[in-house]
């Protein structure tokens, strides 16, 4: 029997690059890699369904499965970083610890952002 191809990208990071490769290989799966930068990788896949595998935002998966995206999420997690190892202010802010920030209101980028998600 044939292989499956499955097209797929994702960002080039350590823990994948041997499927970026081909070193490693998947049995029964041929993988296409098409190299694409984020965040254009994010938006051909929302946008386009451009990929069959594809590196993906727990929150843009949930908005696309909430209007009905057809797609199933896999929790693989390529990259293990802890994020919030940093909180940055502005001096004048007059925060100086997290506790300074109880019962106010955050802002972030934007929602789709993992690290602001968690």
């Amino acid at each position: 029997m044939a292989d499956i191809e499955l097209t797929f990208t994702t960002t080039p990071y350590d823990r994948v690059s041997p499927l970026i490769t081909g070193e490693v290989k998947p049995q029964g799966i041929t993988l296409r890699f098409i190299k694409m930068t984020a965040p254009d990788n994010f938006y051909q896949q929302l946008k386009f369904n451009r990929f069959d595998v594809s590196e993906m935002s727990f929150s843009s998966y949930l908005i696309g499965r909430a209007n009905g995206w057809p797609y199933r999420m896999l929790p693989v997690f390529h990259n293990r970083g802890f994020f919030y190892t940093t909180l940055l202010v502005r001096k004048a802010s007059g925060i100086r610890s997290p506790q300074d920030l109880k019962g106010k209101r955050i802002g972030t980028a934007e929602y789709q952002q993992s690290a602001a998600l968690w």
